[in-house]
C-alpha cells in the first residue's frame, strides 16, 4: 500500500498552510536534524493498488467530529516538546501561551481537523478485528490474520466485495481480500454463500495465475521501481496463498493447494530472478519488486507483513520446512529493521526514506499486524511496538512533532 499525497492539496487553502508546513516537515530523525522531504510519486500509479487493500485510498478522509478543538494536554506536549527537560513550570507555561499565540495566527483548531482527518484513527475501530482466541498453529486455517466485519451485513467493511467484474479482473490483492473476508463471514455466520464467495475468487487465482504468479496488469509504479506490466507482488501473492488454502480446506479439492504451492514458490525466488524476495536488509517479500536495476527495492513494511501471513498459512497447512525457515528470516528482519521504521511516534511507509509517514488508516492496521506477528510468533518484541504506535496515535503524538518543529522553525531563538 502507498500513502498517496492526496492531503497537499490542501495547502492551496490558507487556512490549512501551518498544517501542510507541519505535514511537510516530517524530517527530524531519532538522532536528530533534519532531512529534506523528497518529491511524492505520482498518486494515479499506485491508487490501484493501494485501493486492493481497502476500498478507501490510503488517504481517505474520515470525517471528524465537530468542534475539533486542539486539547489542553495537546499543547503543553508541543511547548514541552520545544524546551529543554529542566525547563521551569514557569518557562513552560509561557511557552504554551507563545504555542498557542502561534497556532491561532496559523490557522487554530482547522489546523488539528485537517490532521485528523488524515492522520487521526479509523472513527469506528469496528472495521479492524483480530480473532485474538484463534489458535495460529494449527493445521486447519481459520479466521484470517485481520478480519473484517460481515461483508455484506449492516457493518460496511473496507474492502469493497460487491465490486464490478471489472474491478476484480484488474485487481488482483482486492480478490484474495475480499476471499478472506467472505470466509471469515463464513467463520461468524455460518453461512454457506459466504464460502461459495470465497470460492469464486479462489477459482479467479487457479483459472489466472501465470505457472504460480499472480500478475498485476496495471498499474506501473515508477516510484519503486515498476515500470512494466505485468508484475506480481508479495503481497498479491500471500493472499491469493490464504484463500487458496482455505478453498482446499474446505472442499478437499487438491488443485487450489497445487496453485496456493505454485504461488509460494514466487516468495522464495530472489528478485533479480523475477522473484519476490530479498535479502539486502535481511529477507524482506516485496510488494513492489523493482525492475529497474538501478534501483533498490522499497522494502514497503506492510507489504512484507502481509506476505509473511500467507508463508505462515502454507507452513500451517503443508509443514514445508522451507516456508517455516523463510517465515523466521522475514520476522527476525523486521525486528532488525525497526529502529528505520520506528520515527519513536509513528511509522515510515518503507525503506525508501525515513520522511513518508503512513496515514492514520494505515497506522491503525499496520498495529493490528504488529499483534497479529506477536499472536504468532509469541514474541513480546512486536507486542511492545504495537502498544507504542497505539498510544501515539490515542495522544496526537505526530501532531505534537509537526506542530513543534514547525514552531521552532517560524519562532526567532
Amino acid at each position: 500500500m502507498h500513502e498517496n499525497p492526496g492531503f497537499a492539496k490542501k495547502c492551496l487553502s490558507r487556512r490549512f498552510r501551518l498544517a501542510c508546513l507541519a505535514l511537510s516537515i516530517l524530517c527530524l530523525s531519532l538522532a536528530g536534524g533534519y532531512q529534506s522531504a523528497r518529491t511524492e510519486p505520482d498518486p494515479n500509479a499506485v491508487d490501484a493498488h493501494a485501493a486492493a487493500h481497502t476500498s478507501e485510498s490510503p488517504t481517505t478522509k474520515h470525517v471528524a467530529p465537530k468542534p475539533n478543538a486542539i486539547p489542553e494536554a495537546v499543547y503543553n506536549a508541543i511547548a514541552r516538546a520545544t524546551l529543554p527537560e529542566a525547563a521551569t513550570a514557569d518557562q513552560l507555561a509561557a511557552r504554551e501561551a507563545q504555542v498557542k499565540t502561534f497556532v491561532a495566527s496559523n490557522g487554530g483548531d482547522r489546523i488539528y481537523e485537517g490532521y485528523l482527518a488524515e492522520y487521526g484513527p479509523p472513527p469506528d475501530k469496528r472495521h479492524w478485528y483480530i480473532a485474538a482466541t484463534e489458535d495460529t498453529t494449527t493445521r486447519q486455517l481459520g479466521f484470517y490474520y485481520i478480519t473484517h466485519p460481515l461483508t455484506n451485513g449492516p457493518d460496511v467493511a473496507f474492502i469493497d466485495c460487491e465490486a464490478t467484474p471489472v474491478q476484480l479482473s484488474i485487481d488482483p490483492t482486492l480478490r484474495g481480500l475480499c476471499g478472506l473476508s467472505q470466509w471469515d463471514a463464513y467463520q461468524m455466520s455460518g453461512d454457506k454463500r459466504y464460502a461459495q464467495a470465497m470460492l469464486k475468487m479462489a477459482d479467479g487465482f487457479v483459472a489466472e495465475s501465470a505457472n504460480g504468479k499472480i500478475l498485476w496488469s496495471m498499474p506501473v509504479v515508477p516510484a519503486f521501481g515498476i515500470t512494466k506490466a505485468p508484475w506480481i507482488s508479495a503481497l498479491t501473492q500471500s493472499v491469493a496463498i490464504s484463500t487458496l488454502l482455505r478453498a482446499y480446506q474446505y472442499t478437499g479439492n487438491q488443485r487450489y493447494k497445487n496453485a496456493a504451492t505454485a504461488a509460494f514458490r514466487w516468495l522464495t525466488v530472489p528478485v533479480n530472478r523475477g522473484g519476490l524476495r530479498s535479502t539486502d536488509i535481511g529477507t524482506w517479500l516485496e510488494e513492489y519488486p523493482t525492475q529497474d536495476s538501478k534501483m533498490k527495492n522499497g522494502h514497503v513494511l506492510n507489504g512484507n507483513i502481509w506476505a509473511l501471513f500467507g508463508v505462515w498459512d502454507y507452513y500451517r497447512v503443508t509443514r514445508d520446512s522451507k516456508a517455516k525457515a523463510l517465515f523466521d528470516a522475514g520476522v527476525q528482519a523486521i525486528k532488525r529493521n525497526m529502529d528505520w521504521f520506528d520515527l519513536g511516534y509513528w511509522s515510515v511507509y518503507s525503506h525508501q526514506d525515513r520522511v513518508s509517514t503512513v496515514n492514520g488508516l494505515y497506522m491503525q492496521f499496520i498495529v493490528q499486524q504488529m499483534y497479529a506477528i506477536a499472536r504468532i510468533t509469541r514474541d513480546p518484541f512486536f507486542d511492545a511496538i504495537a502498544h507504542k504506535w497505539e498510544r501515539a496515535q490515542a495522544t496526537d503524538a505526530l501532531f505534537v512533532h509537526n506542530i513543534a518543529l514547525a514552531f521552532l522553525a517560524q519562532t526567532p531563538r
